[in-house]
């Protein structure tokens, strides 16, 4: 198949495996924040969370077109997490992440074509 995936395509894949691997490096209490998760074991949502973005981020770069909802679920999810945590907490980190998280589904729902349109070549 031919698969042309686009420089944001790549960055937004790469962010996300970033993200997974500081997600395995963070204090519990900032996870529990930042996942909007406060009764679950912090080991648990710490590798659970970090093998679910691994797999969204491989599928993404994959450009697998599971991955594509994957990843507008994923966005969608932390710009809410990161919307409410702002207006708790008022931390200027969440207004970065709320930032990032606009333009990272607003990127991802403009490539829809990246996945679906894809020339089979034999």
């Amino acid at each position: 198949m031919d698969k042309s995936r686009p420089l944001g395509m790549t960055l937004i894949g790469y962010c996300c495996i970033f993200n997974a691997i500081v997600t395995m490096l963070m204090p519990f209490n900032t996870v529990m924040e930042l996942f909007g998760l406060q009764s679950v074991p912090e080991n648990l949502v710490k590798i659970l969370v970090s093998i679910t973005i691994f797999i969204i981020a491989y599928g993404y770069l994959s450009l697998k077109k599971w991955s594509y909802w994957l990843m507008i679920a994923y966005n969608v999810y932390f710009l809410t997490v990161n919307i409410l945590a702002y207006q708790q907490y008022q931390n200027q980190q969440f207004c970065v992440s709320v930032i990032f998280s606009i333009i990272a589904l607003s990127y991802i729902l403009m490539k829809k074509r990246c996945f679906y349109n894809r020339r089979l070549s034999f």
